[in-house]
């Protein structure tokens, strides 16, 4: 009977678990759809506080960005004029990379100076 009872206990927390991660995801989800919100780029401290942050470098939003879809192998990989960049970027741009057009210039960039030919 105990070990009945410790089985369903077990699993009614992991079923709790699961739950309240469909709910991270579902107001991340909110999040994306609002007006400037991106749930794959945390807000940084001076930002939330109301103070002007620096924006992401190349190389933070490569990582934080492209990573979602690759992992950065593919990235190193890659040795292109800053044309050809442009061609790549724009192109996972319109795949769905998250990228608004500073962001896309940082990031077209840092590619062009770490990976160019």
């Amino acid at each position: 009977m105990l070990r009945l009872f410790t089985t369903w206990a077990i699993v009614a927390l992991l079923g709790t678990a699961v739950m309240a991660g469909c709910g991270e995801k579902k107001e991340a989800e909110a999040a994306a759809e609002e007006p400037g919100g991106r749930p794959d780029v945390a807000v940084p401290v001076a930002e939330a506080a109301g103070a002007e942050a620096e924006p992401p470098s190349g190389e933070a939003l490569v990582q934080a960005r492209c990573t979602s879809c690759h992992n950065l192998d593919r990235v190193r990989e890659e040795k292109a004029t800053p044309d050809e960049w442009v061609e790549i970027v724009d192109e996972m741009v319109e795949k769905g990379a998250r990228l608004d057009d500073d962001e896309r210039g940082a990031v077209v960039d840092y590619l062009a100076a770490t990976y160019g030919k």
